[in-house]
């Protein structure tokens, strides 16, 4: 049953807690939608495995993640919820999970999706945040090859960085 009123203030309220960095409490939240028999949909899943990101909590965000959205499960996740889970890979900025990062990037090419700015900007800003210019051009080539054009988040995560800055201009500049 979806009762969209409780969804949507159950949405909120495990946002707030990702904010707080108490990702236990979100899953808490999520679970008593369940209880009282309405079905959580993926914006509100996709919260909490924001919620447990936030508080670098990246094993807890990865059973989430299999729990809501695992084979057999009602819920698919979408671009949304697997950048979600990539941005939890590249916060340790002295070593980001690049194999964990590949991975899901091919779970995602598996599963149908197709990445848009909100993937690229999720791998551009890691590559920003870590210095790694070089992964971060080969971004900016992907993003080129397949004919997605940077947007004003894209501009704004390279302009903290000069080399990349220059690639963007020169691939995406008319």
């Amino acid at each position: 049953m979806y009762n969209t009123k409780a969804l949507i203030q159950a949405t909120r309220r495990i946002k707030q807690l990702g904010r707080e960095k108490q990702p236990n409490m979100a899953i808490r939240t999520l679970a008593d939608l369940a209880n009282q028999g309405i079905q959580p949909d993926r914006i509100a899943a996709t919260a909490v495995i924001d919620a447990c990101v936030a508080s670098n909590k990246m094993d807890l965000a990865e059973n989430v993640f299999q729990e809501l959205f695992g084979s057999g499960n009602l819920m698919e996740p979408d671009e949304v919820t697997f950048s979600v889970l990539i941005k939890g890979y590249g916060q340790d900025v002295a070593n980001p999970k690049w194999a964990k990062i590949r991975q899901t990037l091919q779970t995602m090419e598996t599963d149908g999706i197709e990445l848009t700015t909100c993937t690229y900007n999720t791998l551009l800003e890691i590559c920003a945040t870590c210095n790694d210019w070089q992964r971060g051009m080969q971004v900016l080539d992907q993003m080129h090859d397949t004919s997605v054009a940077p947007d004003q988040m894209t501009l704004e995560i390279v302009k903290k960085k000069k080399t990349l800055r220059a690639h963007c201009k020169k691939l995406f500049s008319p």
